[in-house]
């Protein structure tokens, strides 16, 4: 072999061995969990610090853990509230109150059992609550006499006037007593309330008698006049209510008598007077305004 032939053998040699040395020494390798802290030494770069992912040196991170942890025993602290029988609401508030409340209470009527005379009343009432099912309260009304037809036919059938009476006004003491509740869906939307009550009073009325004859001069009664009646209210609002009902005045009256001639005057007419037990059937409606307007519940169920 010439010289310059194996001189190129053997640098190649070398350089085959050299390469792969020099690349093996280029290669660093780090693992996830590597941390490498920066150097002291002198000749080291102060400013470069390098952190592993799972590493967490931070001092506001130790100082919201340190909160954490005062916080976690006082929540656990705390007693659990569990459920009893005592959450459970079976019966609601009564949404309407009157114990201690005074009603006012205008109302129309009119006669339902006397077909010769018809009479509209124009009433009003005030009463106080004892409780929610026990009132007592005062009533005064007048009346609005309107003959009918059959007043007139009678007459000219028989040859003869009937005996008829009209009243003025009557006033009562009454006691009023609830003893039904209850409510029904309206429309199936809104749920009214409703009660029924029944009245018991006494009190007086002021008749009339129409004389048979106009020239002769007409004469007053004043009777005792117990009533009873029994009713229907629905509740509209806190302070509203609506009800209708029907009342019955009880009473003995005095009729002109039928023998009365043109000389006898009102007092010898009242004195000669016929009497009969009158049973004066009224149809009631009217409203009732509650004062005070508002009320608060003092339990909690």
């Amino acid at each position: 072999m010439k010289p310059s032939s194996f001189k190129h053998v053997l640098l190649a040699l070398l350089m085959f061995i050299t390469v792969p040395a020099w690349s093996q020494d280029d290669e660093i390798e780090l693992d996830d969990n590597d941390v490498s802290e920066p150097s002291t030494d002198a000749g080291g770069d102060a400013g470069e610090l390098t952190i592993g992912e799972d590493e967490v040196s931070t001092e506001p991170a130790a100082e919201v853990g340190e909160e954490q942890m005062t916080l976690e025993p006082e929540l656990d602290a705390r007693p659990e509230r569990k459920l009893s029988n005592a959450d459970v609401v079976a019966v609601v508030h009564n949404p309407f109150l009157k114990q201690r409340r005074i009603e006012l209470s205008p109302s129309i009527g009119v006669t339902m059992n006397d077909n010769i005379i018809r009479h509209y009343q124009f009433n009003g009432q005030l009463n106080y609550y004892l409780s929610a099912r026990l009132a007592i309260g005062v009533e005064g009304g007048i009346f609005a006499d309107d003959p009918l037809p059959a007043l007139q036919l009678t007459g000219w059938q028989a040859r003869r006037l009937p005996t008829v009476n009209k009243y003025n006004w009557g006033a009562a003491l009454n006691l009023h007593y609830v003893p039904i509740y209850g409510k029904f869906a309206l429309f199936g939307k809104k749920i009214l309330q409703w009660e029924t009550f029944v009245t018991v009073g006494i009190g007086v009325t002021q008749s009339e008698v129409i004389p048979r004859n106009a020239a002769n001069d007409p004469f007053t009664n004043i009777l005792i006049t117990p009533n009873v009646g029994a009713s229907f209210r629905f509740f509209i609002t806190k302070w509203l209510t609506v009800q209708v009902g029907v009342r019955d005045y009880l009473f003995l009256d005095k009729f002109e008598d039928r023998n009365r001639g043109m000389e006898k005057d009102a007092d010898a007419a009242k004195q000669e007077a016929d009497s009969a037990f009158v049973n004066h059937l009224v149809f009631q409606a009217g409203i009732s305004v509650w004062i005070p307007f508002s009320f608060d519940y003092t339990t909690f169920r």
